[in-house]
C-alpha cells in the first residue's frame, strides 16, 4: 500500500510537467494530502515495564496496545507479554497516538499510570527511551473481609442541623447514636451567584483522616481527627466551588476501622452522598471481595 501511494504521487507530479500548471491544482491534491496525513504514518517505537505495588519486575502480564493511524479502520491493534524482568517494547508501525493498557490475572490494574503517549501532534511529544522505559504498575489482589457497605445520597439541612447516621444500617438516627455526623452551612447574600457554603464530618467518639491512596485496603492505625471541615467562601476566587469530594479512612467508637467517598453538593436540593465500606471484624482490612459485601436495605 505504501508503495502504490508513493508510485501514484510519481505519476501525478509527472502528468503536472507534462500538461502545464492547468493540472496543477488537482494533480497537487495528493502531495497536500500526504503531507496532512503524515502524523498518522509518525515511526513508533515503545519500550515498557510492568511492576507490582512493591516495585517487583511481573512477567506474563498482557499489554494491549491500540495505535491511531492511517490503517483502514483507523486503528491498529497489537499485543506483547511481558518477560520474565517485566519488559515489553514495539517497534516498525507507524501512526500518532498510541495507548497501552496492562493486565494480569490475580491483580488490579492502577489508573494512575500515564497510558496514552502521542508521537506526533503535539507541541511536546513522546521520545522513547530503551534504557528508561515506561513503568506500568499492577497490585495484587488479596483477601477482601466482609465489609458493611452503604451507598447512597441523603438530604441535609444548610442551617446547621446535624444529621447523624448509622454507618451500620445506613439510617439517621438520634444525637449521640450513630457514627457519623454531618452538619452544612449556606449563605446566599453575597451579591454574586456564587455563596458561601461550608460543611463538617465528624465521627463521632472516634476519628477520620483524609486518603488520596489508588488502593485505600488497609486503614492505619493512628492519625485520625474528630472531626474535618470544608470552608468555601466566595473569597476563594478561582478555588470556589459549588460541591466538594473527600476520601476518608474511618475509625469508629466501637473499635471498628472504615473507608468512605464523601460528596456534598449544598446547592439545588442540598445533598450529600456516602459510599462507604465498614469492616464489622475489627480489622483494618478493607479491601473489597465483591462476594462477601453486607448491603444495608436504607
Amino acid at each position: 500500500m505504501r508503495y502504490l501511494a508513493i508510485t501514484l504521487v510519481c505519476v501525478l507530479a509527472l502528468i503536472v510537467a507534462l500538461c502545464g500548471p492547468g493540472l496543477g491544482r488537482f494533480a497537487s491534491f495528493p502531495f497536500r494530502w500526504w503531507s496532512a496525513t503524515g502524523e498518522w504514518r509518525t515511526p513508533i517505537q515503545f519500550y515498557g515495564k510492568v511492576v507490582d505495588q512493591n516495585g517487583s519486575p511481573l512477567s506474563d502480564a498482557t499489554v494491549e496496545l491500540s495505535c491511531n493511524d492511517f490503517s483502514f479502520s483507523g486503528t491498529s491493534n497489537y499485543r506483547r507479554t511481558s518477560d520474565s524482568n517485566g519488559m515489553f517494547s514495539i517497534s516498525r508501525i507507524r501512526g500518532k497516538l498510541l495507548v497501552v493498557n496492562v493486565a494480569k490475572n490475580g491483580f488490579y490494574t492502577s489508573r494512575a499510570d500515564n497510558n496514552a503517549f502521542y508521537y506526533a501532534g503535539q507541541n511536546v511529544n513522546f521520545t522513547p527511551n530503551r534504557a528508561k522505559p515506561e513503568v506500568f504498575h499492577l497490585r495484587h489482589i488479596g483477601v477482601g473481609d466482609p465489609l458493611i457497605h452503604i451507598g447512597r445520597p441523603f438530604t441535609i439541612d444548610t442551617d446547621g442541623l446535624p444529621l447523624e447516621l448509622s454507618l451500620i444500617s445506613g439510617a439517621a438516627v438520634a444525637p449521640g447514636q450513630g457514627d457519623l455526623r454531618v452538619e452544612c452551612w449556606t449563605k446566599h447574600s453575597t451579591g454574586t451567584w456564587k455563596f458561601e457554603w461550608s460543611c463538617r464530618i465528624t465521627v463521632v467518639h472516634g476519628g477520620l483522616q483524609r486518603y488520596t491512596d489508588e488502593f485505600p485496603f488497609q486503614a492505619p492505625v493512628e492519625g485520625y481527627a474528630p472531626f474535618d471541615e470544608i470552608n468555601m467562601p466566595v473569597s476563594l476566587g478561582e478555588g470556589w466551588s459549588s460541591g466538594a469530594k473527600r476520601n476518608y479512612f474511618l475509625h469508629l467508637a466501637n473499635g471498628n476501622y472504615g473507608r468512605m467517598n464523601f460528596e456534598i453538593i449544598p446547592s439545588g436540593d442540598h445533598f450529600f452522598s456516602l459510599d462507604s465500606y465498614v469492616n464489622p471484624s475489627g480489622s483494618r482490612n478493607l479491601e473489597v471481595d465483591p462476594n462477601k459485601i453486607v448491603q444495608t436495605r436504607n
